[in-house]
């Protein structure tokens, strides 16, 4: 609302015509709650997703998750097949899924069609 006089000694008198035009469209205690407004999408599902990254991050940080990357961890039997081909023990031409203790349908077809070429090695791993 505009003042109407700029003097010192009436102060500010405000133009009240204009309210009568204008009655607050929000109600008396300021905006309406409007569940589905401009901003929804931008709030709630970057939000949402934010928090559900934010407690996955927070319960691996309390309970001690470790997150780093260590291929001599994970894969200790394929290094172990890889360490007895770099010594010679085992073939380096030899595929892996016939040194493997579980083979699926396929590879057991494969398996069987090569086992002739590698039939003194297909029992390393199982000799220890």
């Amino acid at each position: 609302l505009k003042c109407v006089a700029h003097s010192a000694a009436s102060g500010c008198a405000l133009d009240r015509s204009k309210l009568a035009l204008h009655p607050d469209p929000f109600g008396k205690m300021g905006l309406k709650m409007r569940f589905f407004h401009p901003m929804w999408f931008t709030r709630y599902y970057w939000g949402t997703l934010a928090l559900i990254n934010l407690g996955g991050f927070l319960a691996d940080q309390q309970y001690g998750v470790d997150r780093s990357k260590n291929p001599n961890i994970m894969w200790p039997w394929w290094h172990e097949i890889m360490r007895k081909k770099e010594k010679g023990e085992i073939p380096m031409e030899m595929p892996g899924y016939m040194l493997a203790k579980y083979r699926n349908e396929t590879e057991e077809k494969w398996t069987s069609q090569r086992s002739s070429e590698f039939e003194g090695f297909l029992n390393v791993m199982e000799e220890e």
